[in-house]
């Protein structure tokens, strides 16, 4: 899926992707980099069914740094 928009006065193009793992960060990331010089950010995003799986470990944390 992909979005094309302006921010901050620049061109901007919201890519969501799903990754299997880190290493496709190059797949995605180098071709954006060297065609456009562009630069890329990539924030973490969980849909539901990550975050299920990610459910248990919640308690463990907020024990532990909460």
């Amino acid at each position: 899926m992909q979005y094309f928009i302006s921010e901050d006065g620049g061109r901007t193009a919201l890519l969501f992707v799903n990754m299997e793992s880190n290493a496709d960060l190059v797949n995605v990331c180098e071709p954006w980099w060297l065609a456009f010089n562009a630069k890329v950010e990539i924030p973490p995003a969980m849909n539901g069914e990550d975050l299920e799986k990610a459910g248990p470990a919640f308690g463990a944390i907020v024990e532990k740094y909460g």
